[in-house]
């Protein structure tokens, strides 16, 4: 005779109930990337608004915004010469009050995940 076990689900608190936000690293702030930073920075304001930390976003790019990145890209002309990631990280933080950090070197497997300072013409406010 077989007997049903009773069906039982343990799930830790800190999924339940966090605190802390979730860390994001996106790699690239061109066309695709800076429509992913937009959606991420979305998700995170659906996430506060039910209750949850949020997102910790940290966006990776060494190119330099051109007038060719223009139109096709979420850059403005006034931003041209400034790190993609840096002019939509600021951005970003300004408009919706984030600390989000960007990277203004390229991403590799050996990249420390670290606080790198900025030059002061680059720097993230």
């Amino acid at each position: 005779m077989k007997t049903e076990k009773e069906k039982i689900h343990f799930t830790d608190n800190y999924l339940l109930n966090p605190t802390n936000p979730i860390s994001v690293n996106l790699i690239g702030a061109g066309g695709t990337g800076s429509k992913v930073l937009t959606a991420l920075m979305e998700i995170n304001e659906s996430l506060i608004a039910l209750g949850h930390a949020g997102l910790q976003v940290r966006l990776w790019d060494d190119d330099i915004i051109t007038s060719a990145n223009l139109g096709r890209q979420r850059f403005f002309e006034c931003e041209t010469g400034l790190y993609k990631s840096v002019a939509l990280i600021n951005r970003i933080n300004r408009c919706i009050g984030t600390n989000w950090k960007a990277e203004w070197i390229k991403h590799t497997k050996v990249t420390p995940l670290r606080q790198i300072k900025l030059p002061p013409s680059a720097r993230a406010k």
